[in-house]
């Protein structure tokens, strides 16, 4: 599997008060979700390493193993995307936790354009955008079969920073379709739809931008 690398290294002097010399390198070993991480630029080395679980960034599919350990995702404060789009939005930790979960299942993030290995499901997976002003209607044209175990059981909405704006539960036996509709935050400039099968995984459908 190839590796993307994005590098910050400190300088040899750096020091930390309690833990002594200590060379900050950041480098993240993974399968990217394409245009989901960029290579950072140092602001600054002075601030303390910091690490954070790798599980509430990257799917467990995107995870490394180097020596029979699992490569962790180190975060140095001042070291920032320059390219990154920014989000007025606020992080909803629950939805983004269980979000990574659902795109750790199957072989990824599916689209029209690339099943995978889910040949011929896109139409039925692929979540359908109506955009009318502001409010946005999604559907997933799809059953929700009690006898079958079947259905859609998740939609949600990623801003143009990945950041989440929506998300909505369906309860087989409760919900009789996958229908979702949102009013589209001030400062969103573009949004993508996801929904998730439980039989068939993650899709999403082509990001869409926001009329002005």
């Amino acid at each position: 599997m190839a590796a993307r690398h994005a590098k910050c290294e400190a300088p040899s002097d750096f020091h930390d008060n309690s833990a002594g010399e200590l060379h900050a390198v950041v480098t993240f070993y993974s399968q990217f979700v394409p245009g989901r991480f960029a290579p950072l630029q140092c602001d600054s080395t002075s601030e303390r390493l910091s690490m954070m679980d790798a599980k509430t960034i990257l799917s467990r599919r995107s995870f490394v193993t180097t020596s029979g350990a699992v490569a962790a995702v180190f975060v140095l404060p001042g070291c920032t995307d320059e390219n990154a789009p920014s989000s007025p939005n606020p992080v909803n930790a629950e939805w983004e936790s269980r979000a990574a979960e659902l795109e750790a299942t199957g072989e990824g993030i599916y689209t029209a354009d690339d099943e995978m290995d889910l040949p011929g499901k896109g139409p039925t997976h692929v979540p359908l955008v109506t955009v009318a002003g502001k409010k946005v209607t999604v559907t997933t044209t799809h059953v929700m079969s009690v006898e079958a175990d079947h259905f859609i059981q998740y939609h949600y909405v990623r801003d143009q920073a990945d950041v989440i704006i929506a998300m909505q539960e369906y309860i087989l036996g409760t919900d009789l379709d996958a229908t979702m509709t949102f009013v589209i935050p001030e400062g969103t400039t573009r949004f993508t739809v996801y929904q998730y099968c439980n039989l068939h995984w993650t899709w999403k459908a082509e990001e869409q931008r926001v009329p002005a």
